[in-house]
This record gives C-alpha cells, sequence and structure tokens, in this order.
C-alpha cells in the first residue's frame, strides 16, 4: 500500500539528501569508489548490488513540488526500477557547479528493512548520484541515456 508523505517526513529526507551530499563533498577520497571505466549502467551498479535480496520498498521524492510516495507493492517497485535498469551512465568525478543543480527526483531503495541506495536524479535528467549507504560510497554519473521521468511522475502525483 502506497502512503503520501506529509511535510515532516518530506523535509526528513531531503535534509538526509543534503547532509549525505556535504559529507561526500567534504571526504571525497573515504566514499567515492574509483573504477577503471567511467562507462557502465544502472542495472551493474545498483540492480545486480540488490541481486536475490527482498526490496520492501522504495520512495520517491520530487523535492521541486515537496511531494512523495513510498510504494510496497513489487509491481509498482519493478515499474521503477525495471526502466532504470536500461539507463547508461558515465562516472564522473563531480557534478559541475552544484548551485546551478536542481534536484529533480530522490528514489531510496530499501532491501531487508534498510535504505541502501538513495539515488538523485539532477539537473533535467542530466546527471545521477548513487549513495551505497552498504558500502559508503557515492558516485555521480552523467547520463548517457534518457530518463522516463514519466515513471516517476505518475507515482509522485498519484494520490492513493
Amino acid at each position: 500500500m502506497n502512503r503520501i508523505f506529509n511535510k515532516r517526513t518530506l523535509i526528513s529526507l531531503i535534509v538526509l539528501a543534503f547532509s549525505v551530499m556535504v559529507f561526500a563533498k567534504e571526504h571525497p577520497n573515504e566514499i567515492v569508489e574509483t573504477f577503471t571505466s567511467p562507462n557502465t549502467t544502472f542495472e551493474k551498479e545498483v540492480i545486480k548490488k540488490i541481486g536475490n535480496r527482498e526490496v520492501p520498498s522504495v520512495t520517491v521524492v520530487s523535492p521541486s513540488e515537496k511531494k512523495g510516495v513510498s510504494l510496497h507493492d513489487p509491481k509498482e517497485i519493478n515499474s521503477i526500477l525495471e526502466p532504470m535498469s536500461e539507463l547508461k551512465l558515465k562516472r564522473i568525478h563531480n557534478l559541475p557547479d552544484s548551485s546551478k543543480i536542481t534536484p529533480d527526483y530522490s528514489i531510496a531503495i530499501s532491501i531487508e528493512q534498510e535504505i541502501t541506495f538513495y539515488i538523485t536524479l539532477d539537473d533535467k535528467g542530466k546527471y545521477l548520484e548513487i549513495f551505497n549507504f552498504s558500502k559508503n560510497t557515492h558516485t555521480v554519473y552523467q547520463l548517457q541515456s534518457v530518463v522516463n521521468e514519466e515513471v516517476l511522475e505518475k507515482y509522485v502525483n498519484t494520490t492513493k
């Protein structure tokens, strides 16, 4: 069952996102993974790391609209993750001037009742950040393919 977030929960998620981003900028050597190839996919960076573990919830937040929804139905969760698995990504070292970047969507993926991945889609689908809390990593990507934001929008704008 879905539930729409109240303002307090939404503010807490936004504060968590900004705290993680500040920490990532202050401690890049501690949390940024180094890879040999900058090209990858969302499937490799998130889906395969989830593996066969249960994903009990996915939370989608639109900071600009101040709306969010938590999905618990496996079909709805799959409808978010499956299209994203096809995304092609190019690893970059930093986002361009972060004062000019606007977060479009934030997605929290819980595994075994704990938020494991926190993903931000920034600047009209140009950049994607993945925070992997189980590995304590933060990686920034430039999107090489188009995100279907309609799927995310559908859930954020639906009140049940």
